[in-house]
């Protein structure tokens, strides 16, 4: 199965573990309408987790979507940053 199709089965998953080694994050993810789960790795040097690590179920629902950063975020030296002006990073948030 491609990643599109995967997203378009992604929206009641459970997010059922994430971690980040060798280069990879990895997050494992419980997808009930397959009745599969599946383990993403997506190769970076730099990764921020946001995601508080609770067995709750509200926190641990999730849907993958795909973004294009370009339409999202400017470049700067080679480096997607966010607006400096709160207002426009407040809309790039929202978009993400």
């Amino acid at each position: 199965m491609n990643i599109r199709n995967l997203i378009s089965y992604s929206g009641d998953s459970y997010l059922e573990d994430y971690f980040y080694k060798s280069g990879f994050a990895f997050l494992v993810i419980d997808m009930e309408e397959i009745e599969q789960k599946i383990t993403l790795s997506i190769f970076s040097n730099y990764m921020f987790f946001n995601i508080p690590k609770s067995t709750s179920l509200p926190f641990r629902t999730c849907f993958l979507e795909l973004i294009k950063l370009e339409d999202v975020l400017n470049t700067k030296n080679g480096i997607y940053v966010p607006s400096e002006d709160f207002g426009k990073f407040m809309k790039e948030k929202n978009k993400i």
